[in-house]
């Protein structure tokens, strides 16, 4: 019956691969297997998300605030510009337009209204923009509609053809 047993126990080592080499069988990362030739596979997560973990409301908030600051840089050094308002007669608006690895893609549509000494004004004006919003920075991708020109110092153009308009 010893003999028996014996044989047995080889048997099943032998059928359970404990006869041939050794194989790591522990992922070098999570989600990953080897296999028997040592080729590693990596699964992906399915509880890793894609894209950053940034919510579109924060996405967009932060995409409209890079936009108000673009306009409010763009019109720094304009002369005689005396206001210069968001949303009175266009809000600003968001549109999610992507989200992957790199971040979130965002539209925005900014209004703004501005007033010059001269008694020229621009109400309801507007940019469009792209923004690409990450867990650390937003970055600028792309203007479709962009800030006016200033009207100089004589107040003589239009910042925004169709837009400005003298007061009656």
């Amino acid at each position: 019956m010893t003999r028996f047993a014996l044989v047995f126990v080889v048997a099943l080592l032998a059928l359970a691969g404990c006869t041939g080499s050794v194989v790591d069988r522990s992922p070098a990362s999570p989600g990953a297997t080897t296999d028997s030739t040592g080729t590693t596979t990596t699964t992906p997560d399915p509880t890793t998300a894609a894209t950053p973990s940034i919510s579109n409301e924060s996405a967009g908030e932060r995409a409209i605030a890079a936009e108000k600051a673009r306009i409010r840089n763009a019109t720094a050094d304009w002369t005689g510009l005396t206001d210069l308002s968001f949303g009175i007669l266009r809000p600003a608006e968001y549109e999610i337009r992507e989200r992957n690895t790199s971040g979130v893609i965002v539209d925005v549509t900014v209004g703004y209204s501005m007033s010059f000494d001269c008694g020229l004004s621009a109400d309801g004006a507007g940019t469009r923009a792209q923004y690409l919003v990450t867990a650390d920075d937003v970055r600028l991708v792309a203007v479709e509609q962009d800030v006016g020109q200033s009207p100089g110092e004589d107040c003589g153009e239009s910042p925004t053809p169709g837009h400005l308009e003298r007061p009656l």
